[in-house]
């Protein structure tokens, strides 16, 4: 990450100015979220647009969760990486995903690849942290997401990232498993 020590930066600037935001899980989730992706894709040599699917997982969350500019992201990480992050920004926030899965369905590879590794962390921080999160949130919101972006989205076909789409997908499954058995154990 030493590379990307700027980048870091522009993006901890924007997530420190929302108060109401965890400061420091938002951008370690993006540098998580970035970092992995980068790593995998290295992994099985589906390279394709490396820097602006690394830039636009970092920023994935910017465009939701800042006041950031669009101009500032395209000036600092490209044209491309704007696009990402804007295709990754779900306009009407956590009450309605069914619009925005619609729009990911219909989104390049690239973007549903970002997604998926933004998912991943996410649903892996949800069963590290599961003791901290308020009751009922998990069950009742966070696992019926996840169900429901498995059922719209894991299955949709990879070209360009098959090896490192299917790897994700896999280890998301097993996360989704992992959460459902701690919040409705068997009996």
């Amino acid at each position: 990450m030493n590379d990307h020590k700027n980048d870091v930066e522009f993006i901890k600037k924007y997530f420190r100015s929302n108060k109401k935001l965890n400061f420091t899980y938002s951008w370690n989730h993006a540098v998580r979220t970035a970092e992995y992706l980068n790593g995998l894709i290295l992994k099985h040599k589906e390279t394709g647009k490396g820097h602006a699917l690394f830039f636009g997982a970092l920023g994935h969350d910017l465009l939701e969760d800042t006041e950031i500019d669009e101009e500032e992201i395209a000036q600092k990480w490209g044209k491309t990486t704007l696009l990402y992050i804007r295709a990754l920004t779900n306009r009407r926030g956590d009450d309605d995903f069914d619009e925005y899965i619609e729009g990911l369905k219909k989104a390049g590879e690239e973007i549903l690849l970002i997604k998926l590794a933004d998912i991943r962390d996410n649903a892996d921080n949800s069963l590290k942290e599961f003791a901290n999160f308020k009751p009922g949130w998990l069950e009742n919101f966070w696992l019926p997401l996840l169900k429901k972006y498995e059922k719209e989205l894991f299955g949709l076909k990879f070209r360009k990232f098959p090896l490192s789409s299917a790897e994700m997908i896999m280890e998301i499954k097993d996360k989704i498993k992992l959460l459902d058995s701690k919040i409705k154990p068997k009996k």
